[in-house]
């Protein structure tokens, strides 16, 4: 990460960040609890949880600069991409709901922490299958409102970022029409 935010410097110096989404998740791992390594408990967490931090980390100091510019159109968004998981833990799935969880508690810390501060955090409660390439043989019988447009996320997510001071949402549920919840 340190990397990555210090090419990103030199190429763009002075830059600021008026978006950014953070969408990671580690290794999907659908296990009885006393099957489950500590490796496995920990290795959704250190990225959903852990990762997410540090990339809040490198990105706010950025997005408090936005945030400063009186001609920017928008306030600095930064977005947490969860799961059904981050609210609702099922059987064989500890170590994924752990992490999400914990991602979405640190995601309304720093919305509370940062809200004044002119900077909005939302996170994204995403239930149900993407529709993209790889998951094209899932739900395959049913009609498309069984999954999740990815253009209609990447519009909910915009959307959140059109948002004026006087408007933040900092949680939204995306779900298809079909989804059983």
């Amino acid at each position: 990460m340190k990397q990555a935010f210090s090419k990103i410097e030199q190429e763009h110096k002075g830059a600021t960040v008026a978006a950014a989404i953070f969408n990671a998740s580690g290794r999907f791992v659908r296990k009885p609890l006393l099957d489950m390594s500590v490796e496995d408990f920990t290795g959704g967490y250190d990225v959903s949880c852990k990762g997410a931090f540090m990339f809040a980390q490198h990105t706010l100091p950025l997005m408090l600069k936005h945030a400063e510019d009186n001609n920017a159109k928008y306030p600095p968004t930064l977005i947490f991409t969860g799961a059904t998981a981050s609210i609702k833990a099922n059987a064989q799935m500890s170590s994924f709901a752990s992490a999400k969880f914990a991602m979405r508690a640190l995601s309304t810390s720093i919305a509370k922490e940062f809200a004044p501060k002119g900077v909005h955090v939302a996170h994204a409660v995403i239930d149900g299958v993407i529709d993209i390439p790889r998951t094209k043989e899932w739900l395959k019988d049913m009609p498309p409102e069984a999954k999740i447009g990815a253009d209609d996320i990447a519009e909910t997510y915009w959307n959140l970022h059109l948002q004026s001071k006087r408007c933040f949402t900092n949680e939204v549920d995306i779900r298809p029409m079909l989804e059983k919840w």
